[in-house]
């Protein structure tokens, strides 16, 4: 482009061909990523068995305009949503910790299919759990968000997951931890429910709302 070109450009030509210009250096770029890592990826699978050899070159890296897509992609094989018509899936739950879950929310109670699926291999966590139910129900967030506030909770419906809810470190617990002191009124009246106020969000505290006694 030259200088008389430029000086008169109007405003809207200029970031117009200026967006060209960048869409045009970023395919250039990914591209000559994209190029490397497969010729990576070949002198790689040289050095490897035939059965070892490597087919998909994100498994060696993932590029960032990759990522989005292929977690996507990789979250609906692990979670196998479409074996569900409507209900719930509950994602990236730590590995080893679906059945304290199950426990706690008592879904053996329920009258429908509860699948467990331990050790899933994932991407962001390397190993996970997972809980598929297969009914539409309301589930205690808040005692989720306990366990672990890292757990994504799924809505199915007709087949699609319809809605993602990210889970937080409940500010009150009710009915799931018990104050270990003797000397608390809910150690001495029965009846009396147990809760529990989080004091410290960063170190995860909560204290009993009757004795400040912390959990444990």
């Amino acid at each position: 482009m030259t200088v008389m070109e430029f000086e008169e450009m109007l405003l809207h030509d200029f970031f117009l061909k200026l967006y060209y210009h960048n869409l045009k250096e970023e395919h250039s770029y990914r591209t000559t990523a994209e190029l490397v890592r497969l010729q990576t990826l070949t002198l790689v699978n040289i050095q490897l068995l035939k059965k070892d050899k490597i087919k998909d070159p994100r498994l060696l890296w993932v590029f960032p305009w990759e990522r989005d897509r292929l977690e996507n992609t990789q979250e609906r094989k692990e979670m196998n949503i479409d074996s569900i018509k409507n209900g719930i899936v509950l994602d990236h739950i730590r590995a080893g910790q679906s059945m304290e879950i199950y426990r706690i929310l008592e879904l053996g109670e329920l009258d429908c299919t509860v699948a467990i699926i331990k050790n899933v291999n994932s991407l962001k966590m390397g190993k996970k759990d997972i809980i598929k139910i297969d009914a539409e129900l309301d589930l205690d967030l808040a005692v989720l968000g306990y366990i672990d506030p890292g757990i994504t909770v799924n809505i199915i419906k007709n087949g699609e997951m319809v809605e993602k809810r990210h889970l937080r470190l409940p500010d009150e617990v009710r009915g799931v931890i018990k104050c270990k002191n003797p000397r608390c009124i809910t150690s001495v009246e029965q009846d009396i429910e147990h809760v529990f106020r989080l004091r410290d969000r960063e170190n995860r505290v909560y204290r009993c709302i009757y004795c400040e006694s912390k959990a444990k």
